[in-house]
């Protein structure tokens, strides 16, 4: 079946959120990077033949922080984000997308609309009662911004890349011996003495003088500088602070529903079909052939799902007997809807139909006649009272938008205007630096890049308004400024002092540990050292890899030598913990189990080592696609910031 053919007659768009729920393709890869639509923007990188536009990327970069700030929550702080680094992982995956696209392209894998369709009618988004439905494949892709032609590219290209990551990964396997290896050593324990040395236990004997303080201070001004703040003034205008629209007429519902009806409130005649398609694979007469004697055996009483798993190359139905669900009219090619609607009655089989896939024998299971809403029905009038007040609340958005531009561009030196004009409130923000604010607008990256543009920071002015939300944007003007300066001694002093004493002490926890490993080195019974350093030994029996302990301790503990050589002291090291202390670990014994014959732990143990060196394999071939498919950096992409990093 075409999918080509139901998609034709559908339109509308589709929101990236939902897309990247359906697909684990879209998840790794995303799919905001294809190179099918393009403008005339300026070109960052070129990849092969494809091209990534400054709109491509920024678009990518708002998603990407949009996702971590809903995936964050309250828990986000733009403080914590390394800009740079972000917008060079978004330009890297941007380039890495393009890059796979491009390779299998050149490979020439390709996807059937078959499988488009196969895949799509899976969707949860686009069922009803578990079935693909037209009507909610219709309203879905109405609810946003993208056409069904550029879904369907984007569809195709994601599983064709997915077909270039199976061919690699699909292909890796370990033999017995790697995953008995393996299960081994994660299973291996071992016996490990921990003394720690903790720098508070030495602070209060450090002692830092002032010229010790001035001459670090001099030494490390830079790294005691205010940043610039800013203090806003800003107005919000929202929807869903706007009144609800007043409850409109019956006349008015009734012009809605009859315009909608056809689209939301009926449903079409519908039946429940099974098939069995032969392809053609290069011989269309010898699969004609193929379809007869099905058809032969059938008028025999031979079973249809029976057949169907037998002789089906539909991958996607036969093991289900050839069921496809319920079809409504136009979702397939011409030549299967006409035999599917032309069967007389439930039970009929069609004679073999060529299809563009092959030669079809479909079976008519089921039928469901049209079905129409009634205006009457409440359902149906909440849904329409629910599309008038959307609309006539999007309406007057857009209108108070337009009004909003309009006024703050009018009135460059004052919120007042529009503010009284929309009825808004005049709302400040705290002192807020180019890392942002926790939570409010300065949340918001597009905000404090507003806000610390030169329209705003300089000229003083109205910024434009700012989209923060999809009904919901704000102006932006500067309250108050405080540029950047050198802090005074006078104010750092106490934290000089405090890093100083930190530092000091850590330095003498260090000393005491590795005078310890000292000691054992040469021979002293790692008791008696400890207790003359006046710390105590713990010991760590059966220490495991998965221990809720420090994970630097763990690893180091793992990372020693197995076994000491012959007549020499047991393996130490020194490791620094997360919370600043120094721990001195002594090695006594390494205990590794066999492994099982088999079970379900060794094959999970077999698979994720599977899987760790699929990833290693793409990883590598995907870096020798560079070496075939040019990558060339263009233009610097456009920030507030400067990014021109990115392209080193």
């Amino acid at each position: 079946m075409a999918l080509q053919d139901m998609k034709d007659k559908m339109t509308g768009p589709i929101v990236w959120g939902i897309v990247g729920l359906l697909c684990v393709v879209f998840a790794v890869w995303g799919i905001g990077a294809s190179p099918l639509f393009g403008g005339s923007d300026p070109t960052l990188v070129k990849v092969g033949g494809a091209k990534i536009t400054q709109t491509e990327y920024q678009n990518a970069y708002n998603r990407s922080y949009q996702q971590m700030l809903q995936m964050m929550g309250n828990n986000f702080n733009p403080s914590e984000i390394d800009q740079s680094r972000f917008r060079q992982e978004v330009l890297t995956d941007l380039i890495d997308q393009t890059l796979l696209q491009q390779y299998a392209g050149r490979l020439g894998y390709e996807t059937s609309d078959a499988s488009i369709y196969g895949y799509v009618s899976q969707i949860p988004e686009f069922q009803d009662n578990g079935q693909f439905s037209p009507q909610a494949y219709k309203a879905a892709l109405a609810r946003s911004g993208m056409v069904p032609q550029q879904f369907e590219a984007q569809v195709r290209q994601a599983l064709r890349v997915q077909q270039l990551r199976d061919s690699v990964v699909a292909t890796s396997f370990v033999v017995p011996k790697q995953t008995a290896a393996t299960w081994a050593v994660l299973h291996e324990t071992r016996d490990v003495d921990e003394v720690l040395f903790s720098p508070s236990r030495y602070a209060a004997d450090v002692k830092v003088s002032d010229a010790q303080v001035q001459q670090y201070y001099d030494a490390h001004k830079s790294d005691f500088i205010a940043p610039q703040q800013v203090k806003l003034a800003y107005i919000e205008l929202s929807q869903t602070a706007m009144a609800a629209a007043a409850k409109p007429s019956s006349e008015a519902l009734k012009a809605i529903y009859e315009a909608q009806k056809a689209q939301r409130f009926t449903s079409p005649a519908q039946r429940q079909a099974s098939h069995i398609l032969i392809s053609f694979n290069g011989n269309e007469q010898k699969a004609r052939e193929t379809a007869e004697a099905v058809e032969r055996k059938l008028a025999a009483g031979g079973s249809f799902a029976a057949l169907a798993k037998e002789y089906s190359d539909d991958a996607g139905s036969k093991d289900k007997g050839g069921d496809l669900g319920w079809l409504s009219p136009g979702m397939t090619e011409a030549a299967f809807n006409d035999a599917l609607f032309g069967l007389a009655k439930v039970g009929d089989v069609s004679e073999p139909v060529k299809t563009k896939f092959g030669w079809d024998i479909i079976r008519l299971d089921a039928e469901r006649p049209t079905h129409v809403q009634p205006f009457s029905d409440p359902a149906v009038q909440a849904k329409l009272l629910e599309t008038y007040r959307s609309a006539a609340g999007a309406k007057e958005y857009d209108t108070a938008s337009t009004r909003l531009a309009n006024l703050a561009f009018e009135n460059p030196n004052s919120l007042d205007p529009a503010a009284k004009a929309l009825g808004l409130k005049v709302q400040t923000t705290d002192w807020v630096t180019r890392k942002g604010g926790r939570d409010g607008i300065t949340a918001h990256q597009a905000v404090l890049e507003a806000a610390f543009s030169a329209e705003v920071l300089k000229d003083g002015e109205n910024s434009k308004p700012v989209t923060i939300g999809p009904s919901d944007q704000v102006v932006v003007r500067k309250l108050a400024e405080k540029p950047e300066r050198q802090l005074t001694l006078a104010e750092v002093k106490d934290r000089v002092q405090r890093e100083l004493t930190t530092e000091a002490a850590a330095a003498h926890a260090k000393a005491a540990a590795d005078a310890l490993v000292k000691a054992v080195a040469a021979g002293q019974p790692l008791a008696q050292a400890a207790t003359a350093a006046g710390v105590k030994v713990t010991s760590l029996t059966g220490l495991e890899r998965t221990a809720q302990k420090d994970p630097t301790l763990v690893t180091a503990a793992f990372d020693m030598p197995a076994a000491a050589p012959r007549g020499q002291a047991p393996s130490t090291t020194v490791v620094r913990l997360a919370n600043g202390d120094y721990a001195v670990l002594v090695l006594h014994s390494v205990t590794q189990p066999k492994a099982p014959d088999g079970g379900a732990q060794l094959a999970r143990v077999a698979q994720g080592y599977s899987q760790l060196l699929a990833g290693g394999e793409f990883d590598a071939y995907r870096a020798d696609m560079a070496n075939i498919v040019r990558v060339k950096h263009e233009k610097s992409p456009q920030n507030d910031q400067d990014d021109s990093h990115l392209l080193e």
